[in-house]
């Protein structure tokens, strides 16, 4: 594996600057002590030319840039005092990005231990952020006909939003972002797929939320990657499993014991998900102590269909072989996208909200609640139809599909009028 590095380029800053240079020269030499790298696995990258340079950056921009022009108010955006060693480190920086990208694709992995400069717009720069690498390599590998669709996986807990204002206008690179809401940037972009997170997110929840977006992303964006992606999935799913084996992830309150009823009463179960089967018997096994297969008739999971959530493809799929109409079913679902699916494919809602998607809209659930609750922690109507007594059991969910057939059934009065 190649891995390429430019932190020998190093920017002379004033005392006190609270830009942490040195922890580039510190990631090389802890991976150099790490034992599965050799000397010969470290390269120095070639600068980032102007050419390439410019199909994500203006023209102008790069010569204030490259000249030491830049406005006063430019530099304090970038955060950096300009200098020409500020200029190669720069270019260095997107070059590495740039030869990382040609090294994966010819030999299925490589890295830039020094990349993700990605406050930068096509006109300026911000945030510590000359030249933004990520969108630099994107159209390079576009435009050196090394792949037709990008996507672009930003994983920092700032928005990349030059990256999704560059991009913003070219279909075939697609940006997905998971970031801290509440973090730099203030003001964010629109990226083709925005996942935020809440002040204090552990790994496990991290985890959850990465799974679903590089679902959707992946579903939506179609990049030529295949290979990479694959192996991403697959030790995604590893760790998924390793934290569910080790109790940091856990079903949420009252699902356990919903199921138990629902399966004791001889209630059909189905799960519809874009998860992949494998997370799913981990989190099953590992709570229930039971095969997935014991408990749920049929499971639509995973890749099993090409278009995922929003689209119904899957709720569809389950309900066929379950033999059932919509109106006989009920969905259970905690986000804007699930309820989407569901709502789609004809099936009345219930949702459950997480600290994730508490703030979504769910116009078309039945009823949107803080949980399924317990006798010691109720759930909490947040909207539509009420709850009678402190949790969700089967009387509730009957007495709520009845409802919903009611309504759907009830005559258009001001038709009849």
């Amino acid at each position: 594996m190649k891995l390429f590095y430019a932190d020998h380029f190093v920017l002379p800053l004033p005392a006190g600057h609270r830009f942490p240079m040195e922890k580039y020269a510190r990631l090389r030499e802890r991976l150099m002590e790490g034992g599965h790298f050799t000397p010969g696995d470290f390269h120095v990258p070639d600068a980032a030319s102007d050419t390439e340079i410019l199909r994500a950056h203006d023209a102008g921009y790069l010569q204030r840039v490259i000249r030491g022009s830049l406005a006063p108010a430019e530099v304090r955006r970038i955060g950096f005092p300009w200098s020409e060693e500020m200029v190669e480190r720069s270019r260095r920086s997107a070059g590495a990005t740039l030869a990382a990208c040609r090294a994966a694709l010819a030999d299925g992995c490589a890295a830039n231990l020094a990349g993700g400069t990605h406050h930068a717009f096509r006109d300026r720069g911000e945030g510590f952020c000359v030249f933004n690498d990520a969108a630099i390599a994107a159209l390079a590998m576009r435009a050196e006909g090394r792949a037709a669709r990008v996507a672009i996986i930003d994983c920092d807990v700032h928005q990349g939003n030059g990256t999704a204002a560059i991009l913003a206008r070219q279909p075939e690179c697609f940006t997905f972002s998971l970031h801290g809401a509440r973090n730099f940037p203030f003001e964010k972009e629109t990226s083709d797929l925005d996942i935020e997170l809440p002040d204090g997110c552990n790994d496990a929840a991290y985890l959850l939320q990465l799974d679903h977006g590089l679902d959707t992303a992946f579903d939506l964006a179609r990049p030529d990657l295949d290979l990479w992606i694959a192996r991403l999935y697959k030790r995604k799913s590893e760790l998924y499993s390793e934290l569910v084996h080790s109790g940091a992830i856990t079903l949420r309150a009252g699902v356990a014991r919903l199921i138990g009823e629902l399966k004791a009463a001889g209630i059909r179960l189905a799960i519809a998900t874009t998860t992949a089967p494998s997370n799913i018997h981990s989190l099953i096994s590992a709570n229930l102590k039971k095969d997935m297969l014991e408990l749920f008739e049929v499971i639509g999971a995973g890749d099993l269909l090409i278009s995922k959530k929003p689209a119904p493809d899957v709720y569809q799929w389950v309900m066929q072989r379950l033999g059932l109409p919509p109106e006989a079913c009920l969905a259970i679902e905690d986000s804007s996208i699930g309820l989407t699916a569901a709502r789609a494919a004809g099936l009345p809602t219930v949702i459950t909200v997480s600290s994730y998607t508490a703030g979504e809209n769910f116009n078309g659930a039945l009823t949107v609640l803080s949980g399924l609750g317990e006798a010691d922690t109720p759930a909490k109507v947040i909207a539509g139809m009420p709850l009678d007594g402190a949790c969700v059991d089967i009387a509730q969910l009957r007495a709520w599909h009845r409802q919903a057939l009611d309504t759907a059934h009830a005559p258009d009065t001001a038709q009849l009028a």
